[in-house]
C-alpha cells in the first residue's frame, strides 16, 4: 500500500513539473506576455467629437481598466479611446453604454455574467484626450486601476477615483471653480503640481498622499487611515486646512491658513507655518512623545495639532 502512495505521489510530482515545462514554453512562445496566455481579448471602441462640438461634460466609469486624462492645448474635439472586454470568440465579458448629448459624454462599463474558467491577462486602458481651452465637468470612477492626469486643465468640479489603484496627477496643473475631489481606496494620490479650487478633498484608506503646493478658496481637506501625509517644497493655502492620518507621518513644508487642524494617531507631525506663532490660538495634544511648541491663546487664526503617539515640530516663518 505504501508502494502504490510513493508512486502516485511520484507520477503526480512528474505531471506537476511536467505542466510548469509546458506552461514556461507556452509563456516564452508568446514572448512573457501575460495578455496571449489568456482566452480574453481588447476590442478597442473609439469616440470623436463632431466638428465644432461643445461637449462640457464628460463622465468615465469603469470597473477594470486605468484611465489616462489628458488636456491638450492642440486638440479641437474631445477624443476617447476605451476597451471592450471579449473572449477570443469574440463574445463580450463586460457591458459598455455610451450616452452622448450636445454637451454631455458618459461612458460606463458593467461586468458580465461570470464565466467559468476565464482566464483575463489584459491591461485595458481607457485614454480621454480633451481640448485644454473649455471648462468641465469630470467625473472620473474605476474599480481597478489607475488614474492619471496631465496637462492644464480647466473645470467647474471634478472627481477622481479609483477603488484600488493610485490617482496621479503630479505633472498637471488644474483651475476648478467648484470642489476638486481625489480618492481611493487601496493606492496612492499625487496632488497636482498646482492647483486653485474653491475647495479640495483627498483621501485614501491605505496609502500614501503627496501634495505639491495649491491653493483653495475655501476648505482643504486631506485624509489617510493607513499611509503618510507629505509634501517636500511648495505651500498650500486655504482658510480652513483639515489633515488626518491614522498611522502614519505628517509632514509638510508650508501651510498658510485661517483654521488649521492636523492630526494623526500614531506618527510625527512636522510643518511650517506662514506668519507668527502670535498670529494663532495654538492648542497642542499629545499623550507619547514631546512637542516644541505648547499651548497659547489670543491668536486671531487657530491652530490644532494633535497625536497620540508622535512627536510634533511646528515652526512659523517670521519670529
Amino acid at each position: 500500500m505504501k508502494k502504490s502512495i510513493k508512486i502516485l505521489l511520484i507520477l503526480a510530482a512528474g505531471l506537476l513539473l511536467l505542466g510548469g515545462v509546458l506552461f514556461a514554453i507556452g509563456f516564452g512562445v508568446n514572448g512573457f506576455q501575460w495578455s496571449k496566455i489568456g482566452n480574453t481579448k481588447l476590442e478597442m471602441q473609439y469616440f470623436t467629437e463632431q466638428e465644432g462640438g461643445a461637449l462640457s461634460e464628460v463622465t468615465i466609469d469603469y470597473e477594470n481598466a486605468d484611465v489616462d486624462i489628458m488636456f491638450d492645448a492642440s486638440a479641437e474635439r474631445v477624443t476617447i479611446e476605451y476597451p471592450q472586454l471579449q473572449l477570443n470568440n469574440g463574445k463580450n465579458v463586460s457591458k459598455i453604454t455610451v450616452e452622448e448629448t450636445a454637451e454631455k459624454i458618459t461612458i460606463r462599463e458593467k461586468a458580465g455574467a461570470w464565466i467559468f474558467g476565464l482566464w483575463d491577462f489584459t491591461s485595458p486602458k481607457v485614454k480621454v484626450i480633451l481640448p485644454a481651452e473649455r471648462t468641465y465637468a469630470l467625473t472620473v470612477k474605476t474599480d481597478n486601476g489607475d488614474v492619471k492626469v496631465t496637462g492644464d486643465g480647466k473645470v467647474k468640479t471634478a472627481t477622481l477615483e479609483t477603488d484600488n489603484g493610485d490617482v496621479h496627477a503630479k505633472t498637471a496643473t488644474m483651475v476648478c471653480e467648484g470642489i476638486l475631489i481625489m480618492t481611493a481606496d487601496n493606492g496612492e494620490i499625487y496632488l497636482f503640481k498646482n492647483f486653485d479650487t474653491d475647495s479640495l478633498y483627498v483621501e485614501t484608506d491605505n496609502g500614501d498622499i503627496y501634495c505639491y503646493g495649491g491653493t483653495a478658496r475655501g476648505k482643504i481637506e486631506i485624509e489617510s487611515e493607513n499611509g503618510d501625509i507629505e509634501m517636500s517644497s511648495g505651500v498650500l493655502k486655504g482658510t480652513d486646512i483639515v489633515m488626518e492620518t491614522e498611522n502614519g507621518d505628517i509632514e509638510l513644508s508650508l501651510l498658510e491658513g485661517e483654521r488649521i487642524s492636523l492630526t494623526s494617531d500614531v506618527g510625527d507631525i512636522e510643518t511650517t507655518i506662514a506668519g507668527k506663532q502670535v498670529d494663532y490660538t495654538v492648542k497642542i495634544s499629545i499623550d507619547v512623545g514631546k512637542s516644541n511648541i505648547g499651548n497659547s491663546v489670543g491668536g486671531a487664526k487657530t491652530l490644532m495639532v494633535e497625536n497620540d503617539v508622535g512627536d510634533i515640530d511646528i515652526y512659523f516663518t517670521e519670529n
